[in-house]
């Protein structure tokens, strides 16, 4: 199940990058799957972590930290926008070509960035520890 996820989140990753900024509708689809499909990837990646047997571990305990540091990001991302679309939450126009003035913070590019982080952490955390 959370290969199937990864699987999910992979594609639509890839689909965010096809559907640029001034297709909003359908950039926000393919992130939104991004989104919600990670959450639910690192979840299982943490169940199954949590779950193997003791004395033949695939996966070292201490990448629990930086999974739950990824679940963390992704959780955040998703409870700040409260189950609206990107478009929805007010955070982007869609009928405005460009931002006008961009805010000094905004929380929710910086919620993608630790997204974005927190997978490349999380991911070199696993591959290091399966070489």
């Amino acid at each position: 199940l959370g290969a199937a996820a990864g699987a999910v989140n992979t594609i639509s990753l890839s689909l965010v990058g096809c559907f640029p900024m001034n297709d909003l509708k359908s950039h926000t689809r393919a992130a939104m799957v991004f989104f919600r499909s990670g959450l639910i990837m690192v979840l299982f990646f943490i169940v199954a972590t949590l779950l193997q047997p003791v004395g033949n571990e695939v996966a070292p305990r201490y990448t629990l930290w930086f999974a739950l540091l990824t679940f963390v990001a992704y959780a955040a991302f998703l409870v700040r926008l409260r189950g609206k679309s990107v478009i929805q939450s007010g955070e982007v126009n869609i009928h405005e070509r460009r931002i006008k003035e961009r805010p000094a913070f905004w929380a929710l590019a910086m919620l993608e960035w630790a997204i974005f982080a927190a997978n490349l952490v999380w991911f070199l955390s696993v591959s290091a520890a399966l070489i």
